[in-house]
């Protein structure tokens, strides 16, 4: 068993003035200061006594209490550390944004529902009629697709039909006309940019291939809406041009559904 004093402070071997926490087997670095003890006040002096009777002997003063020993915490220790402090914070407040205030241009903009001018009514009007362009387009491709083909004209003495010239001719003109939406799809490239340099969203040109002219004008019209922009003559033109169109196409569907049975009829050319 051993004879080390127990954990504590003890004055320290090195500065009388400051305590050192022994740790059971040894010295740590841990001080503290030490408090100085008051000395105990002298009494004042006896008076000489006067040669009349002796009094009796003055009772000596009691001494003063010596100071409470003062108890100094291990540094480090939880009653050594100050006592935190805590700080309460307001919860946050959770604001929305209110888009119906007035709210600065970082979140408003006028140049999404107004633009900066009106778009040229040329380029309106030219895809109000765009389907005869596309036609007239069409009509040239084809001109030139079929004799590349082989395709011959029929005689005015051929009798029958002939479904060879038939199934070529067809193919021929499906791809003159798939051909022919191209050049639309340009027209409509330089539509767009003219569009965007007047602050209207542009549709993409592709839309030429999708009814030529029509998907392409109606993506086109909703655009210029939410710009706040109305060609009203245009637009009238427009649904008439097309309302006609549909109804040829119903009579000429029609018409083929009966023509095709008398055509099969026919003798085949030898």
């Amino acid at each position: 068993m051993s004879d080390a004093p127990i954990a504590g402070w003890y004055p320290d071997p090195r500065d009388a003035a400051r305590w050192r926490w022994w740790n059971g087997a040894a010295w740590t670095a841990d001080t503290a200061a030490r408090p100085t003890p008051v000395p105990a006040p002298t009494p004042a002096p006896a008076p000489s006594p006067a040669p009349a009777p002796t009094p009796p002997p003055a009772l000596a003063p009691a001494p003063a209490p010596a100071p409470a020993a003062q108890s100094w915490p291990a540094p480090g220790s939880a009653a050594s550390q100050p006592a935190p402090e805590t700080t309460e914070y307001a919860a946050p407040v959770r604001r929305t944004l209110d888009w119906s205030d007035a709210a600065p241009s970082a979140y408003r903009t006028s140049a999404v529902t107004t633009p900066a001018s009106r778009p040229p009514a040329g380029w309106t009007w030219l895809m109000v009629f765009g389907g005869y362009v596309y036609a007239v387009f069409a009509g040239v491709f084809q001109a030139i697709a079929l004799p590349i083909a082989g395709y011959s004209i029929p005689t005015a003495g051929a009798v029958g039909v002939d479904y060879g010239q038939a199934q070529l001719a067809l193919v021929a003109s499906l791809i003159a006309w798939v051909v022919a939406a191209i050049p639309m799809v340009v027209l409509a490239e330089l539509d767009g940019r003219s569009l965007k340099a007047h602050g209207v969203r542009a549709p993409s040109g592709l839309l030429m291939f999708i009814l030529p002219n029509v998907v392409y004008y109606l993506v086109r019209r909703s655009r210029l809406a939410k710009a706040g922009v109305r060609f009203k003559a245009a637009d009238i033109t427009f649904f008439v041009i097309y309302g006609l169109q549909v109804a040829s196409f119903i009579v000429g569907v029609v018409a083929l559904i009966t023509i095709i049975p008398l055509l099969m009829q026919l003798p085949t050319a030898p």
